[in-house]
């Protein structure tokens, strides 16, 4: 899902929008991929990057910030657009998004810790008490598991003050 969430701040930006939003030279920005010289580019013009892969960029700022920075245009109708609804989100986005950041690994375990999950073989099942923030995703499985379904769960903002973590909540404007 790439859009700005107003509920977090959070721009996510995925690797086609990118690839159609990059229209600046990159050959002075450092980077390997097209994601990762994205990246700097937007923390060069004074963005906050939160998370970097090939599929996807976390960025706390508004469409329009992005889209200038990477085109080097002034904002668009495109990104005036560029909105997501309310919804649950994955331990790898939560755990970027709270301040000081850690690795979803640790999110699922302050999760666990906390009783709103258990660990039942390679499958993560919410409890009782996780039911009123979690719900399950289904997604394609990656590596070994590319030809099944897998199912993961995803989790309300609400959870990160359940557990105690400090997170920078946007500006209402």
């Amino acid at each position: 899902m790439s859009g700005y969430d107003p509920s977090t701040g959070v721009f996510e930006l995925i690797a086609s929008k990118v690839q159609r939003w990059l229209l600046r030279d990159t050959a002075y920005v450092d980077g390997n991929t097209t994601m990762e010289r994205a990246a700097n580019l937007l923390a060069q013009e004074g963005l906050d990057v939160l998370f970097v892969s090939e599929s996807h960029l976390l960025i706390r700022a508004r469409p329009g910030a992005i889209w200038t920075a990477l085109s080097g245009q002034p904002s668009t109708r495109e990104d005036r657009d560029d909105y997501t609804g309310p919804r649950h989100y994955s331990p790898t986005y939560l755990a970027h998004l709270v301040e000081p950041q850690m690795s979803a690994k640790a999110f699922n375990k302050l999760l666990e810790k906390a009783g709103l999950m258990w660990r039942d073989g390679e499958q993560w099942e919410m409890t009782a008490e996780g039911r009123s923030y979690a719900e399950y995703a289904i997604s394609p499985g990656k590596g070994i598991y590319r030809d099944e379904q897998v199912r993961s769960l995803h989790w309300s903002l609400d959870v990160l003050d359940v557990i105690g973590l400090k997170w920078r909540k946007p500006n209402r404007e």
